[in-house]
């Protein structure tokens, strides 16, 4: 699905969860296959915000664990944002940390 400038937040902002999902899953697509990598870990980052939104917490978590991963690789200063939503992600349900 490609999505224009703003849209994913548009539809998430309508409670349209699943497409907004679906455009940050094509951003993450566009950036990985351009190299693009803090694109591709804030996409991944924009996506598990969603999908947390819609109570898919195993699949937000798996989002935030790559956006995270990458965000290391590069130095992103953002790094830290992700720590925190997966210490609430874990907080809220600790069987889903993996342990």
């Amino acid at each position: 699905m490609w999505c224009r400038y703003g849209q994913p937040r548009a539809q998430r902002h309508f409670g349209r969860l699943d497409r907004a999902a679906d455009c940050f899953r094509g951003a993450v697509r566009l950036f990985r296959e351009s190299g693009g990598r803090p694109g591709e870990a804030w996409s991944l980052h924009e996506l598990a915000s969603v999908l947390h939104e819609d109570g898919k917490l195993a699949e937000a978590k798996e989002s935030w664990e790559q956006s995270l991963a990458i965000l290391e690789q590069v130095g992103d200063h953002r790094i830290e944002q992700v720590r925190r939503r997966l210490a609430a992600i874990y907080a809220v349900d600790p069987k889903i940390s993996g342990d």
